[in-house]
C-alpha cells in the first residue's frame, strides 16, 4: 500500500532557536512553524495572503559566541601550558596525580572550545527572521542561519506573490 503525499513541505531542517528547536514547512495556503520545548510542541500558521514581508536581520550572537569560545579556549591553553611546564619538572607523588588530572581537564576544555568555536565558525552568520503581517510583527524561531534564511526565502517568495496576486486579481463584489 503506498503512503499518501503529505500536504506540507519542509522548507528548513530541525534549529535550535531561543524558544527550543523549530522547524518550518510549507503548506497550501500557510506557512507553519513548530517549535518543540521538551515535551510539548508549539504551532503557529501564517497564511500567505496575510505576510505582507519577510524581513531577515543578521546578529551578533556568533561573535558573542565565538568571543566566549575564544576566551574558555585561551584559559584552558595556559593552564594546560602551566601543568604541563610544572610536570617537566620531574616531580613525585600526589603532585605527579594532580597535575596529570590538570593537562587531562585542560585539554578536554580547550578541544571542546576550539571544536565548538570551529563548527559556529562554518555554518556562518547568525540572524533573526520576522514577518510582517496586518496584525503586527512576528518573530520566527526558525531559521537563525543567514545561510538558511536566504535558501527559506527562495522558496516562500513565490508563494507569497502567489497568493497575493490571486487575492488582487479576484473581483470586487
Amino acid at each position: 500500500m503506498s503512503k499518501a503525499p503529505g500536504i506540507y513541505t519542509k522548507l528548513t531542517a530541525i534549529g535550535l532557536g531561543s524558544l527550543g528547536f523549530a522547524r518550518l514547512w510549507s503548506g497550501p495556503d500557510h506557512l507553519l512553524e513548530v517549535t518543540a520545548y521538551g515535551f510539548s510542541e508549539r504551532y503557529r500558521r501564517f497564511y500567505w495572503r496575510e505576510i505582507e514581508a519577510v524581513l531577515v536581520r543578521r546578529t551578533a550572537v556568533r561573535l558573542i559566541w565565538n568571543l566566549i569560545g575564544g576566551a574558555f579556549a585561551a584559559i584552558s591553553l595556559g593552564g594546560l601550558a602551566v601543568s604541563l611546564h610544572y610536570s617537566a619538572r620531574s616531580t613525585s607523588g600526589p603532585e605527579e596525580v594532580l597535575l596529570g588530572i590538570s593537562i587531562g581537564l585542560c585539554g578536554l576544555i580547550a578541544a571542546v572550545s576550539l571544536i565548538v568555536l570551529l563548527v559556529n565558525t562554518l555554518l556562518g552568520p547568525r540572524c533573526v527572521c520576522l514577518l510582517r503581517l496586518p496584525v503586527g510583527v512576528e518573530r520566527l524561531a526558525a531559521p537563525t542561519r543567514m545561510r538558511v534564511a536566504i535558501r527559506m526565502l527562495e522558496k516562500i517568495a513565490p508563494r507569497i506573490e502567489l497568493a497575493q496576486t490571486e487575492l488582487v486579481a479576484a473581483p470586487l463584489p
